[in-house]
């Protein structure tokens, strides 16, 4: 097989930069989907706002299309994070119960 293109390597290496940088957001955005899964918690609201998730999916696939990313793109992305982070806050939320229970 021949060599890997020069132009193909230093594309890779760009994508792997960029898949860096949406890592450390995705960190940052479950941190702060924790901080919001307390607080609802602490106040008795519940996890899920369908009309807020609505409402983001609809003003980000907006956002996305001025950026040139297809609606459908970003609508699946978005809904994969938020089912993604919903599921991971829940987990901590339980956690916490039950450890809160133990003593």
């Amino acid at each position: 097989m021949t060599k890997m293109p020069q132009e193909v390597i230093a594309l890779r290496d760009r994508m792997d930069d960029v898949d860096r940088q949406l890592l450390a957001v995705l960190a940052e955005r479950l941190d702060v989907s924790r901080q919001i899964g307390y607080a609802k918690a602490k106040h008795g609201w519940p996890l899920h706002d369908a009309a807020r998730e609505t409402a983001l999916l609809a003003e980000c696939a907006e956002k996305g299309e001025k950026l040139g990313l297809p609606e459908r793109f970003v609508v699946e992305v978005l809904k994969g994070v938020l089912c993604s982070s919903r599921r991971e806050v829940e987990a901590d939320l339980a956690r916490r119960e039950r450890s809160s229970m133990a003593y």
